[in-house]
Formats: structure tokens, C-alpha cells, sequence
């Protein structure tokens, strides 16, 4: 309960690792991704939530946020395996 608490706390306050760890302890993936998210972190929001199985909704917004950061600098997308 506390170290949920200060996942909720650290994201709020911007300490993404701190909110990430606490998160990860509590085994809140989604949190987890959310927190990457959150700080840019798309490709291993992508990732976490594909290795842990977790909800395909917010896996495919990770994917797609992924996809957009790699078009505007100018890549082509290298996560269609992921997406899967």
C-alpha cells in the first residue's frame, strides 16, 4: 500500500524512476508503462507491456506513440513485431 502511495506520489511529482521502481514492486505494470510513458519512454512502455502481457489498449497507444517519435525524426517504424 505504501510503496503505491509513493508511485503515485513520485509520478506526480516527476521522479520517474522512483514512480517506476515503486510501481514495478508492487507488480502495477500498467502503472509501469504508464510512468515510462509518461516520461517519453514509448519503445520500453511498449516493451514492459508486451513482455508482461498486459492490457492491449494501452500497449497499441505505446506502439503508436512510438511509431509517431520514430516518423518525425524521420525513421521508418521497427515495431510492428511488438504490436503484434
Amino acid at each position: 500500500e505504501k510503496l503505491n502511495q509513493l508511485a503515485k506520489m513520485a509520478l506526480d511529482k516527476q521522479v520517474y524512476n522512483v514512480a517506476y521502481a515503486s510501481a514495478f514492486l508492487c507488480e502495477d505494470h500498467e502503472m509501469c508503462a504508464d510512468v515510462l510513458m509518461q516520461s517519453g519512454r514509448f519503445p520500453e512502455a511498449a516493451l514492459h507491456l508486451t513482455s508482461w502481457d498486459c492490457d492491449s489498449v494501452l500497449k497499441e497507444k505505446a506502439v503508436s506513440e512510438w511509431n509517431s517519435m520514430l516518423k518525425a525524426k524521420g525513421h521508418s517504424f521497427a515495431g510492428t513485431i511488438v504490436s503484434n
